[in-house]
């Protein structure tokens, strides 16, 4: 069933931008104000080292496009690197197409790009109290988290250390908070999951992804749209949160999950490395890998244009 809000998907491997629009139109700005595209609803934008394609319908052509665009490794990598890379991008690979495929049947979508910023300026994981109070009228929620939707937590390996700016020590507490952050929230995905569907074997059989998407099926229509809503206006303080979050729906509980993954992230780390290092992590890297963005209200749809950069 089709939901009545605004879709975008934005989602990187490596150096490969993909966004697929499902309604509406989005403007991709180019480097320093050229090579500007306009990517129209059934598109997917896919943007790389080799430039920037447009490429009509089928999210899962764009896919498989990207999983061929990476660059090659360096001659030097050693085996030990070589399949740590290639274990990575499998898990980004099948992440962005479970991601795709959920979209195209009506869930949100991750967005901003890199180097996104919020309308007061302020960077997109981190908008202002005007900004909120603005995204409380479009129902629109937006947030980064921690790549959470393959199978295994993502791995930062040496070079991608070394290009991120990590030392060994800060590496081992990158690696090992993502890793607790990814257990728990699969862990308490499969929880709700049960609630919802009620077989415990299947959940054991599937990916997060898929039971996610699982369980978006199965819950009440507009429940999410709802959810929204009030999780917009609590964010800009016009709402209290609720006292007993185990009387909410199970979608919405779980959206209010992953809304606190940022924070949690940095949180964890910070408790490793200092606060000012985890916070600046966060702004050098534009968040922790995933950007989510979830707009509309209940009973309304439209269009609109957006700046994805």
């Amino acid at each position: 069933m089709k939901r009545p809000w605004r879709d975008v998907a934005a989602a990187g491997i490596g150096a490969v931008l993909v966004v697929t629009v499902y309604e509406g139109s989005v403007l991709f700005a180019g480097k320093d104000g050229g090579g500007d595209k306009k990517v129209a609803a059934g598109q997917t934008l896919v943007a790389g080292p080799d430039g920037v394609r447009v490429v009509a319908g089928d999210p899962a052509s764009a896919a498989a496009l990207a999983e061929e665009m990476p660059a090659a490794p360096e001659a030097s990598a050693s085996r030990e690197e070589l399949l740590q890379r290639d274990t990575q991008q499998r898990a980004e690979i099948a992440s962005l197409r479970a991601r795709v495929r959920d979209l195209a049947t009506g869930g949100g979508g991750p967005g901003g790009g890199p180097g996104a910023r919020t309308p007061s300026g302020r960077p997109w994981f981190d908008p202002s109290k005007e900004d909120l109070v603005r995204y409380a009228a479009e129902c629109r929620v937006s947030y980064d988290l921690p790549p959470i939707n393959g199978t295994e937590p993502m791995t930062i390996g040496p070079r991608m250390a070394e290009k991120m700016g990590l030392s060994p020590e800060e590496t081992a507490a990158y690696n090992r908070v993502f890793a607790s952050i990814h257990a728990s929230y699969v862990a308490e995905l499969r929880k709700l999951y049960v609630e919802v569907v009620g077989d415990a074997s299947r959940a054991d059989e599937l990916s997060p992804d898929a039971m996610l998407s699982e369980l978006r099926d199965k819950s009440p229509p507009g429940e999410e749209e709802r959810a929204n809503q009030r999780i917009a206006q609590e964010r800009a303080g016009l709402a209290q949160p609720p006292a007993d979050l185990s009387r909410l729906s199970a979608i919405e509980r779980l959206m209010r999950l992953q809304g606190s993954l940022g924070e949690r992230t940095e949180r964890e780390l910070a408790a490793a490395i200092g606060p000012e290092r985890a916070r600046a992590l966060r702004e050098k890297n534009d968040g922790w890998g995933m950007h989510r963005e979830f707009a509309g209200c209940p009973g309304k749809d439209g269009e609109e244009d957006r700046a994805v950069r």
